[in-house]
């Protein structure tokens, strides 16, 4: 994956994981249009009544699958060069 690509993308789950642990913080489950549209956009789905510490879990699972995958990738492109 191209690296400016690959920062965007965590950047994005960075920034979504801040605004929900901001809402954590203040102890509400009131989800702003645009954090619901972003958190969508990166697969998430929000339920009825969401839960701001379930959605914190999801975002923390895609950023771990998301690592995985890239340190994968880095590590195929490192056996087929040697």
């Amino acid at each position: 994956m191209e690296e400016n690509l690959r920062r965007t993308q965590l950047q994005s789950l960075d920034s979504i994981l801040d605004r929900l642990e901001r809402l954590n913080l203040d102890e509400t489950n009131r989800l702003s249009g645009e954090l619901r549209h972003d958190l969508e956009a990166v697969g998430i789905r929000i339920p009825a009544k969401p839960n701001v510490s379930d959605l914190i879990e999801r975002v923390w699972e895609l950023q771990e699958e998301f690592l995985e995958r890239e340190e994968s990738g880095e590590l195929g492109t490192r056996r087929q060069l040697k």
